[in-house]
């Protein structure tokens, strides 16, 4: 049972994420070693200490509140959360909580919580997004007429400005529609989608289109 006991503990202190586990009063019961490294304590100045106490207001709250979402019913609860620790920089973590039960009675016996930091990917997120709007202003005001669609079944998936001025028709009203009927030259729109798939690019290839009003434009 002790060798039991020293494996389980082992393999506990193995895991690179913080994983805690509480009783049903909130109280910590046993951590990780990585739970250690994060808030800077031993496990003795942690154990009988709630989520509040030891990881402060803003996390402290979220892990309370997510402690009631199970006791309410919930089988499991995810969550993001800042956490601020002394003078260190802000991180963003993912929180999983899921309620222990005893192997034969069934009786809950505590909260087990697993942390992740995101910090990380929520940055790349942002950055992504960021470079996502430069993108759609500079595709919007760009003077040249620029349509994006999708190689399945060319549905319209975006348009420029000035593509809309030259298609007379908005990209508003027209989301998400076929633009296969476009073409003139409806063998011509397999042709493209074909050398698209065997060569990535297409240069140069002049087209007829029928324009939304129905006029023609080379």
């Amino acid at each position: 049972a002790q060798a039991q006991l020293r494996f389980q503990e082992s393999l506990l202190n193995a895991l690179p994420n913080p994983v805690a586990f509480c009783d049903p009063h909130g109280r910590f019961t046993r951590v990780n070693t990585a739970f250690n490294l994060l808030v800077g304590l031993g496990s003795p100045e942690i154990q009988g200490r709630t989520g509040p106490q030891i990881l402060g207001p803003t996390l402290g709250r979220a892990w309370e509140e997510m402690d009631g979402q199970l006791f309410s019913g919930s089988l499991q609860v995810s969550r993001e959360a800042p956490f601020l620790l002394h003078d260190h920089e802000p991180t963003i973590w993912i929180l999983n909580k899921a309620l222990v039960r005893d192997a034969v009675s069934r009786q809950v016996v505590g909260v087990v919580t697993s942390m992740q930091d995101i910090t990380a990917l929520k940055r790349l997120q942002q950055q992504l997004s960021e470079d996502e709007q430069r993108f759609r202003f500079l595709a919007e005001e760009s003077p040249v007429p620029l349509v994006i669609t999708r190689v399945s079944d060319a549905a319209l998936l975006f348009s420029n400005k000035a593509a809309d001025v030259l298609f007379r028709g908005s990209y508003a009203e027209h989301a998400g529609r076929s633009m296969r009927n476009l073409w003139v030259d409806a063998a011509a729109c397999d042709q493209l989608v074909d050398r698209l798939k065997r060569e990535g690019t297409v240069r140069g290839m002049e087209q007829q289109f029928r324009r939304f009003d129905g006029s023609i434009v080379w």
